[in-house]
């Protein structure tokens, strides 16, 4: 489900199975399904031991929510007529409800919020800094565009990795035994398109077909090259420390969260002639 469809979902549930002047829910339905059914505690984590009912959790603050894995959540909250639909990449899930409490439940009034253009100024910094390329493109990577690096035998079933460069960006094309999707990414920001598909579960990446992914590089110095890989719409993030050593090519992939080990085996390649 995207972002948005998670908050349409919500939506359905605070309206009590309403949708557009037509019943979908009954009414009793949305009730029982949304109170508390079953006792969930103790935990460590307070939004996890205040009951479940079908499907949905209860929260603090007479608040409900249907939740996956990493910090997908559809947050309903009654009292202030609102659904907030987030969709994370994180471990602790308690802290993103944690600043949902702290920092957005008390600022929900009945009335807009009057205009902050201070705030407004900060956000865009932070935003601007978040997306500036820390260093411009390395004088090797003239040399490294079209190159292919077959890999050594490795645990993720990888067998190629193939970068083309350009002034602004460029491309990584990971390659298994399917084939493989070219991935771009951008020095100055992310660039958005049709690149190459995680595996199940946010597994290693799969060459065969493809999905939207947003790609960022950097060069740390003349010879490493930072990219990450993110899929929108999904809790998954892949960052890959590449460096060029002459004809060599050693990579460190790295998820931002997973099931098993967020630091994945080393991948150490060797360049092919074209």
């Amino acid at each position: 489900m995207r972002t948005p469809d998670i908050a349409r979902f919500g939506q359905l549930y605070l309206q009590r199975g309403m949708w557009q002047g037509t019943r979908l829910l009954a009414e009793d339905w949305v009730a029982q399904a949304t109170s508390r059914q079953v006792p969930n505690g103790p935990s460590e984590n307070p939004d996890w031991e205040q009951g479940y009912g079908f499907q949905f959790w209860r929260c603090r603050h007479n608040v409900y929510r249907g939740d996956g894995m990493f910090g997908q959540f559809c947050v309903v909250m009654p009292d202030q007529d609102a659904v907030l639909a987030i969709t994370a990449g994180v471990m602790n899930m308690q802290a993103v409800l944690d600043q949902v409490w702290v920092v957005l439940l008390p600022a929900m009034g009945q009335g807009a919020l009057p205009a902050d253009p201070a705030a407004a100024a900060r956000l865009a910094d932070r935003f601007a800094a978040r997306d500036a390329a820390v260093g411009a493109a390395s004088p090797l990577a003239a040399a490294q565009s079209g190159r292919e690096f077959v890999l050594e035998e490795n645990s993720l079933g990888l067998r190629s990795i193939r970068f083309s460069f350009a002034a602004d960006g460029g491309a990584i094309t990971i390659r298994d035994a399917q084939g493989g999707q070219p991935s771009s990414f951008g020095y100055g920001g992310w660039v958005v398109g049709e690149g190459g598909m995680l595996g199940p579960r946010g597994g290693p990446i799969l060459g065969a077909g493809s999905a939207t992914v947003g790609g960022f590089a950097e060069w740390k110095d003349d010879r490493t090259l930072a990219v990450q890989l993110c899929w929108p719409e999904t809790p998954f993030r892949l960052t890959l420390a590449c460096r060029f050593e002459g004809d060599r090519l050693v990579v460190d992939p790295a998820m931002n969260v997973s099931f098993g080990p967020e630091e994945l085996p080393r991948l150490e390649g060797r360049a092919v002639a074209s």
